[in-house]
């Protein structure tokens, strides 16, 4: 047996190496948490924004204007998943060196525990105890520096985040406002300012030899150079504009011969309706001219097809017969059939 004053001094060691090797240990990594890599839902926001403006009628210099900061931010977005996806390694790393450190600390902890009444323990705790203490020191130092880069790179997201908020923000506001009610969308054809029009789909049937059809009364054959010159200047497929003289001229033929009796609401070739489109600064003598009559409609088809999400012939062609539509018409579907058909070709007046 020992003699007392031995067991008093291996007891005061213990207690030392006991307080140099602590149980547990805060300082280290011991959770990595969800993956930093996931994806950010502002950037999915923001994703959605940026396709929802594109495919809006607000105009090209406007997207243009919001839509040339997204590629700075996508940039950013590929950056810090690839910055993310290092940090979730390393996390990995550095965890799983805590780990095995911690695993050590445990067990010489054990063994101090036991120190003050083993002289085997008594060793196994000095032996143990530094080298225990030096790399959970390694440790720490290794939380303290991840934390350093982890708050830095925490600090770029949350910058980039509001960017995507900002720019979320602007994309949604620079959506022009639906219209669907006739005198408003007149308003924003004549002053030519944003908004969107909507037309629904419809059951609606094309309706292209009713009683009173005839093509001997067809104007597209003699405009021929109105309707080139009228769609190109506004942009125009000049089969749409071949397709609704087609419409008009023959079935509104009728407007000439009433035309003797009362004065006609609409003039043709295009049926422009004289009074209703005043706000373009043209006359009712002035539409009289088959020049200026193509351009006026051209014009007004035009800037319903700006408006339109949903860029079809058919629903063109349904708000150029009526701004209050809400759905395709009969209309509308009838100078569809003649813009696929192409009745012209056949150039019953040439």
């Amino acid at each position: 047996m020992p003699p007392l004053a031995s067991l008093f001094r291996r007891a005061a060691i213990a207690a030392l190496l006991l307080a140099a090797a602590p149980a547990t240990a805060t300082d280290v990594i011991g959770d990595c948490g969800p993956p930093a890599s996931a994806e950010n839902p502002l950037y999915t926001q923001a994703q959605k924004a940026k396709a929802k403006l594109e495919a809006s009628t607000a105009k090209a210099e406007r997207k243009r204007q919001v839509t040339e900061r997204w590629a700075p931010l996508q940039a950013a977005h590929i950056e810090l998943q690839a910055e993310a996806e290092r940090r979730d390694a390393e996390c990995q790393t550095l965890k799983a060196l805590a780990d095995a450190t911690l695993a050590e600390v445990r067990a010489c902890q054990a063994q101090c525990d036991r120190a003050a009444n083993s002289p085997s323990a008594y060793e196994a705790c000095l032996a143990c105890a530094g080298p225990a203490n030096a790399e959970l020191a390694r440790r720490e130092a290794e939380y303290v520096a991840f934390t350093a880069k982890e708050n830095r790179y925490n600090a770029r997201v949350l910058d980039w985040e509001a960017q995507l908020k900002r720019f979320s923000a602007d994309a949604e506001a620079a959506i022009p406002k639906v219209i669907d009610k006739e005198v408003d969308r007149m308003a924003a054809i004549l002053s030519d300012s944003p908004a969107q029009f909507v037309v629904a789909d419809s059951n609606a049937r094309p309706n292209p030899s009713p009683k009173h059809y005839f093509q001997y009364f067809e104007q597209v054959t003699k405009n021929a150079n109105h309707i080139q010159t009228a769609a190109a200047r506004h942009n125009v497929d000049p089969d749409l504009v071949r397709a609704v003289i087609w419409m008009e001229s023959t079935r509104g033929y009728y407007d000439v011969l009433t035309g003797l009796i009362m004065k006609p609401k609409t003039i043709l070739p295009m049926n422009v309706y004289a009074d209703y489109w005043t706000g373009f600064k043209v006359t009712r003598e002035g539409l009289k001219d088959p020049a200026l009559n193509i351009d006026t409609g051209t014009k007004i088809l035009a800037r319903i097809q700006a408006r339109l999400t949903d860029k079809s012939i058919a629903k063109i062609a349904t708000l150029y017969g009526g701004l209050a539509a809400q759905q395709e018409t009969e209309y509308g579907k009838t100078v569809e059939y003649y813009y696929q058909t192409k009745p012209w070709l056949g150039r019953p007046n040439k």
